[in-house]
Protein backbone atom coordinates (compact mmCIF):
# COMPACT_ATOMS: atom_id res chain seq x y z
CA UNK A 1 0.00 0.00 0.00
CA UNK A 2 1.19 3.40 -1.19
CA UNK A 3 -1.59 5.59 -0.84
CA UNK A 4 -2.31 9.53 -0.26
CA UNK A 5 -5.56 10.22 1.13
CA UNK A 6 -7.07 13.61 2.27
CA UNK A 7 -10.59 14.09 4.41
CA UNK A 8 -12.29 16.95 4.92
CA UNK A 9 -14.26 17.55 8.79
CA UNK A 10 -17.63 17.68 8.06
CA UNK A 11 -18.47 20.94 9.30
CA UNK A 12 -15.33 22.54 6.43
CA UNK A 13 -13.13 23.83 9.44
CA UNK A 14 -10.87 21.28 8.31
CA UNK A 15 -8.98 19.33 6.45
CA UNK A 16 -6.38 16.03 6.36
CA UNK A 17 -3.48 14.87 4.01
CA UNK A 18 -2.39 11.20 4.81
CA UNK A 19 0.57 9.57 3.67
CA UNK A 20 0.52 5.90 4.11
CA UNK A 21 3.32 3.87 3.07
CA UNK A 22 3.92 0.34 3.38
CA UNK A 23 7.73 -1.21 3.40
CA UNK A 24 9.53 -4.08 4.47
CA UNK A 25 9.83 -2.76 8.07
CA UNK A 26 5.84 -2.29 8.32
CA UNK A 27 3.01 0.44 7.59
CA UNK A 28 4.25 3.99 8.36
CA UNK A 29 0.99 6.79 8.19
CA UNK A 30 2.45 10.27 7.91
CA UNK A 31 -0.37 13.18 8.20
CA UNK A 32 -0.82 17.01 8.68
CA UNK A 33 -4.35 18.32 9.69
CA UNK A 34 -5.27 21.72 10.43
CA UNK A 35 -8.82 22.68 12.00
CA UNK A 36 -9.98 24.98 14.02
CA UNK A 37 -11.22 23.43 18.05
CA UNK A 38 -13.55 25.71 20.38
CA UNK A 39 -13.28 29.07 18.04
CA UNK A 40 -9.41 29.08 17.51
CA UNK A 41 -7.43 27.31 14.77
CA UNK A 42 -4.57 24.56 14.83
CA UNK A 43 -1.84 22.97 12.91
CA UNK A 44 -1.01 19.36 13.77
CA UNK A 45 1.30 16.78 11.88
CA UNK A 46 1.68 13.28 13.45
CA UNK A 47 3.35 9.83 12.01
CA UNK A 48 2.19 6.55 13.35
CA UNK A 49 4.51 3.61 12.98
CA UNK A 50 3.53 0.07 12.56
CA UNK A 51 4.23 -3.18 11.90
CA UNK A 52 2.77 -5.02 9.34
CA UNK A 53 -0.01 -6.84 11.61
CA UNK A 54 -1.24 -2.78 12.36
CA UNK A 55 0.21 -3.43 15.43
CA UNK A 56 1.57 0.41 16.50
CA UNK A 57 5.08 0.99 17.52
CA UNK A 58 5.62 4.65 17.57
CA UNK A 59 3.49 7.74 17.93
CA UNK A 60 4.87 11.21 17.07
CA UNK A 61 2.53 14.52 17.26
CA UNK A 62 3.17 17.79 17.19
CA UNK A 63 1.40 21.18 17.01
CA UNK A 64 3.13 23.44 14.60
CA UNK A 65 1.12 26.69 16.15
CA UNK A 66 3.71 29.35 17.48
CA UNK A 67 4.61 27.44 21.21
CA UNK A 68 3.03 24.02 20.02
CA UNK A 69 4.10 21.02 21.97
CA UNK A 70 4.91 17.43 20.57
CA UNK A 71 4.76 14.08 22.18
CA UNK A 72 6.93 11.08 21.27
CA UNK A 73 5.19 7.49 22.80
CA UNK A 74 6.43 3.69 22.26
CA UNK A 75 4.96 0.18 22.70
CA UNK A 76 6.39 -2.85 23.21
CA UNK A 77 3.28 -3.88 20.79
CA UNK A 78 2.32 -5.70 24.33
CA UNK A 79 0.22 -2.74 25.88
CA UNK A 80 3.44 -1.56 27.09
CA UNK A 81 4.41 2.37 26.49
CA UNK A 82 7.10 4.75 27.21
CA UNK A 83 7.86 8.12 26.40
CA UNK A 84 10.66 9.24 24.78
CA UNK A 85 11.86 5.56 24.87
CA UNK A 86 12.53 5.79 28.88
CA UNK A 87 9.98 7.06 30.89
CA UNK A 88 7.38 4.35 31.40
CA UNK A 89 3.38 5.95 31.27
CA UNK A 90 1.39 2.82 33.49
CA UNK A 91 -1.91 4.51 33.00
CA UNK A 92 -1.68 3.40 29.55
CA UNK A 93 -1.03 -0.35 30.37
CA UNK A 94 -2.88 -2.56 28.23
CA UNK A 95 -3.30 -0.36 25.29
CA UNK A 96 -2.68 -1.57 21.84
CA UNK A 97 -3.58 1.26 19.40
CA UNK A 98 -4.14 4.91 19.20
CA UNK A 99 -6.82 7.17 18.65
CA UNK A 100 -6.28 10.67 17.90
CA UNK A 101 -9.24 13.02 17.99
CA UNK A 102 -8.27 14.89 14.64
CA UNK A 103 -8.03 12.18 12.32
CA UNK A 104 -10.23 9.08 11.24
CA UNK A 105 -7.27 7.38 9.95
CA UNK A 106 -6.46 6.20 13.55
CA UNK A 107 -10.06 3.67 13.10
CA UNK A 108 -7.75 2.07 10.56
CA UNK A 109 -5.58 0.74 13.25
CA UNK A 110 -8.02 -1.13 15.02
CA UNK A 111 -9.99 -1.98 12.05
CA UNK A 112 -6.64 -3.84 10.35
CA UNK A 113 -5.38 -5.02 13.51
CA UNK A 114 -8.66 -6.61 14.70
CA UNK A 115 -9.38 -8.16 11.22
CA UNK A 116 -13.25 -8.75 12.44
CA UNK A 117 -15.87 -10.85 10.50
CA UNK A 118 -18.99 -9.79 10.16
CA UNK A 119 -20.99 -9.60 13.49
CA UNK A 120 -17.80 -9.91 15.53
CA UNK A 121 -17.21 -6.98 17.79
CA UNK A 122 -14.26 -6.49 20.23
CA UNK A 123 -13.80 -4.17 23.44
CA UNK A 124 -10.64 -2.70 23.48
CA UNK A 125 -8.60 0.65 25.53
CA UNK A 126 -6.80 2.62 23.20
CA UNK A 127 -4.34 5.67 23.67
CA UNK A 128 -6.70 8.60 22.90
CA UNK A 129 -5.11 11.83 22.58
CA UNK A 130 -7.31 15.02 22.44
CA UNK A 131 -5.90 17.30 19.76
CA UNK A 132 -4.84 20.14 19.87
CA UNK A 133 -5.35 19.95 23.48
CA UNK A 134 -2.70 17.26 23.65
CA UNK A 135 -4.10 15.33 26.70
CA UNK A 136 -3.34 11.88 26.92
CA UNK A 137 -5.40 8.85 28.38
CA UNK A 138 -6.68 4.98 27.97
CA UNK A 139 -10.33 5.22 26.66
CA UNK A 140 -12.05 2.00 26.64
CA UNK A 141 -13.80 1.82 22.99
CA UNK A 142 -15.91 -1.70 20.64
CA UNK A 143 -15.44 -2.29 16.91
CA UNK A 144 -18.16 -4.46 15.19
CA UNK A 145 -18.30 -5.29 11.96
CA UNK A 146 -21.57 -4.84 10.11
CA UNK A 147 -20.31 -5.72 6.55
CA UNK A 148 -17.98 -6.40 4.38
CA UNK A 149 -17.82 -6.26 0.51
CA UNK A 150 -15.29 -6.64 -2.30
CA UNK A 151 -15.14 -2.94 -1.95
CA UNK A 152 -14.65 -2.30 1.90
CA UNK A 153 -16.85 -2.41 4.82
CA UNK A 154 -19.08 -1.08 8.07
CA UNK A 155 -17.72 -1.31 11.12
CA UNK A 156 -19.67 0.40 14.12
CA UNK A 157 -17.16 2.44 16.40
CA UNK A 158 -18.13 2.91 19.87
CA UNK A 159 -16.88 5.30 22.49
CA UNK A 160 -17.98 3.52 25.97
CA UNK A 161 -17.53 5.90 28.48
CA UNK A 162 -19.64 8.69 26.33
CA UNK A 163 -22.23 6.79 24.84
CA UNK A 164 -20.88 7.62 21.42
CA UNK A 165 -21.59 5.32 18.36
CA UNK A 166 -21.27 5.55 14.60
CA UNK A 167 -21.15 3.17 11.65
CA UNK A 168 -17.71 4.02 9.88
CA UNK A 169 -17.96 3.10 5.91
CA UNK A 170 -14.52 2.30 4.91
CA UNK A 171 -12.75 1.40 1.33
CA UNK A 172 -10.43 -2.45 0.96
CA UNK A 173 -7.79 -1.29 2.93
CA UNK A 174 -9.65 -0.06 5.82
CA UNK A 175 -9.72 3.59 5.22
CA UNK A 176 -12.64 5.62 6.16
CA UNK A 177 -14.84 7.06 3.43
CA UNK A 178 -17.25 8.51 5.60
CA UNK A 179 -17.48 8.82 9.51
CA UNK A 180 -21.14 10.76 9.81
CA UNK A 181 -21.32 14.17 10.99
CA UNK A 182 -17.67 14.34 11.74
CA UNK A 183 -14.96 13.39 8.40
CA UNK A 184 -15.80 12.73 5.11
CA UNK A 185 -13.35 11.61 2.39
CA UNK A 186 -12.59 14.15 -0.50
CA UNK A 187 -9.35 12.75 -1.89
CA UNK A 188 -7.80 9.46 -2.55
CA UNK A 189 -5.03 8.02 -4.76
CA UNK A 190 -2.95 4.47 -4.68
CA UNK A 191 0.55 5.96 -5.57
CA UNK A 192 2.42 3.75 -8.31
CA UNK A 193 5.35 1.55 -7.07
Amino acid sequence: MDRTVMWMQWNNLGMEQLHIENNQNGIIADSVVVGVKDGKPFRTRYQIDTDQDWQVRKLQIELLNAGGTGLTIHSDKEGQWWQNSEQPIPQLSGCLDVDLSATPFTNTLAIRRLALQPGDSCDLTVVYVAVPEMQVRAVPQRYTCLEINSQGGIYRYEALTRNFSVDLLVDRDGLVIEYPQTFRRIWSVEEPR
